[in-house]
């Protein structure tokens, strides 16, 4: 493309284009500057250079980048990949395998000292003139200057509290904490001088001075981590004495393990902040559209988080096919969402809940049971008449919005009579720890009348455990592995049928005739 629009055949022609759109917006004088730059803008080594720095940082977003190194060290690294931009600069280097494979590796040689080196750039950060910041590591409060200005806060500082914030985040969690307002927090603190606040989850108290500064005080098994962090690079001048951290008010902060059981708080963050549309395909799109990176690690946390209530991810946005306003606020307002692994709950994919449904091949005008709805994917396949059973409120409220007739309960604890009475068919994806889907099984055969059917989804174990039933045999289909994304375990369809008793009572009255 360079060469054909530079060529001169064509050179004369675009420059008459050029001149002729600058003299119609009227600005004749600049007609043969603006052609310079016009030519000046197919630089072939810019163009190229450009398309590598872009398609380096997708990959240091990939990675983590921005998160793993410190934030000098991230700076300087940036910049190495930008310097093309400056005149004189050197080209952004090449895009291939054997570059890419020698600086993955350079990074990786490093990556046990960088949570470390992040530790050191917030101690660097304390003020130097208050003892309060003793040279034995992270301690009872600490205080870092110039965080405040006269109208508002310091960029600068606001920085390094933002890396505080996610230290103490994947300390917590494991996962930085994104979606922090730290902005907000330190007016508030600013607005509130001298008051204590808790932000960060709990993880953390603040306190503002008029004078600028910002005293903070750490969870004290977050200031544990941190001054071991601080320890693995100066093992000589910290002193072991104060590596357990702790802070006189250690009893006002909660346990890191409660703090864990809760909704994470990156979800919450996520949640508010994100907006939510429904888009010209009928389907409602969730997603966060200001410049916010979104790391792998928590990425994997709001998938698996938001598939709990029927979302699919399709690039950056996540999508429903309900208005899930109703259910997002109750997310926010109880701070949780249904719990997976104590119920062992896997949201069944797509594909598998159609393949199952075909495999059972229920009638059009069956009325049927899904008595472990989940996020109502086997649901949509079923027959119209098809009736819900979910433990979870908020999986409640989603199948609720998809149209379906839900009943809230556990379905081991549920009648015939509790629904619509016997059913035709009664479909599941029940829990599998402890055999539970061995219980949730037999229930289910109380649900149906003669000649109706009870399928589901089992763990491969069942072939064996479960062979007949009431004399029937169970029907299985072939062991299928890599059905469950992130789970290990191969599966079968199971399908029992209660015989008909009318017809095995005709039959019998043949043969005695």
């Amino acid at each position: 493309m360079v060469g054909l629009l530079s060529s001169k055949e064509n050179r004369h022609a675009l420059t008459l284009f050029a001149q002729g759109r600058r003299i119609w917006l009227g600005d004749a004088l600049k007609a043969r500057s603006y052609v310079e730059d016009l030519y000046s803008l197919f630089d072939k080594d810019r163009a190229i250079s450009a398309l590598r720095e872009k398609a380096w940082f997708e990959l240091f977003d990939y990675l983590d980048l921005t998160r793993l190194l410190p934030t000098n060290l991230w700076e300087q690294w940036s910049d190495s990949f930008k310097a093309w931009q400056s005149p004189g600069g050197v080209d952004c280097p090449s895009f291939d395998t054997d570059t890419i494979t020698s600086s993955l590796n350079l990074i990786n040689s490093y990556r046990a000292a960088f949570f470390s080196m992040r530790v050191k750039c917030l101690w660097d950060s304390l003020s130097r003139k208050h003892k309060t910041n003793s040279g034995a590591g992270f301690r009872d409060r600490q205080i870092i200057n110039g965080v405040f200005n006269e109208h508002s806060t310091c960029n600068a500082q606001a920085r390094v509290i933002q890396d505080l914030y996610n230290l103490c985040s994947e300390v917590a969690t494991g996962i930085p904490d994104t979606f922090a307002d730290v902005q907000s927090d330190l007016l508030k603190a600013r607005a509130d001088r001298g008051e204590w606040r808790f932000v960060g989850n709990g993880l953390l108290k603040v306190r503002a001075y008029k004078v600028g500064t910002l005293h903070f005080q750490l969870h004290p098994e977050v200031a544990s981590r941190l001054n071991i962090a601080l320890h693995y690079l100066y093992p000589d001048c910290l002193p072991r004495k104060p590596l357990s951290g702790g802070s006189p008010a250690d009893g006002e902060f909660k346990p890191l393990d409660l703090i864990r059981t809760q909704l994470p708080h990156q979800v919450t963050g996520f949640l508010r902040r994100a907006h939510l549309h429904k888009r010209k395909d009928g389907l409602w799109g969730l997603a966060v559209y200001d410049h916010v990176q979104i790391g792998r690690a928590l990425r994997n946390l709001l998938d698996e988080t938001l598939k709990q209530i029927g979302a699919e991810r399709e690039n950056k946005e996540y999508l429903f096919t309900y208005d899930p306003s109703e259910v997002i606020e109750e997310i926010l307002v109880k701070g949780e969402v249904p719990e997976t692994v104590s119920h062992q709950f896997y949201s069944t994919p797509r594909d598998t809940a159609k393949e199952f449904v075909e495999w059972v091949s229920p009638n059009p005008d069956d009325i049927c049971y899904e008595t472990s709805a989940g996020t109502g994917a086997i649901a949509q396949e079923m027959p119209l008449s098809t009736y819900c059973v979910e433990v979870n409120k908020l999986r409640c409220m989603a199948l609720s919005k998809l149209g379906f007739e839900v009943t809230e309960g556990d379905f081991l604890r549920l009648k015939p009579a509790d629904l619509v009475g016997h059913a035709d068919v009664v479909m599941m994806n029940p829990p599998f720890a402890q055999q539970s889907w061995k219980s949730h099984f037999l229930h289910g055969v109380n649900f149906v009348r003669p000649g109706g059917v009870v399928a589901a989804i089992l763990p491969a174990s069942a072939v064996e455990a479960m062979p007949e039933i009431e004399g029937t045999p169970v029907e299985y289909s072939s062991p299928m592995q890599g059905r469950f994304p992130n789970v290990s375990i191969t599966i079968v369809y199971a399908k029992w049928c209660r015989p008909d008793q009318k017809g095995q009572g005709a039959e019998q009255g043949s043969e005695a005739a």
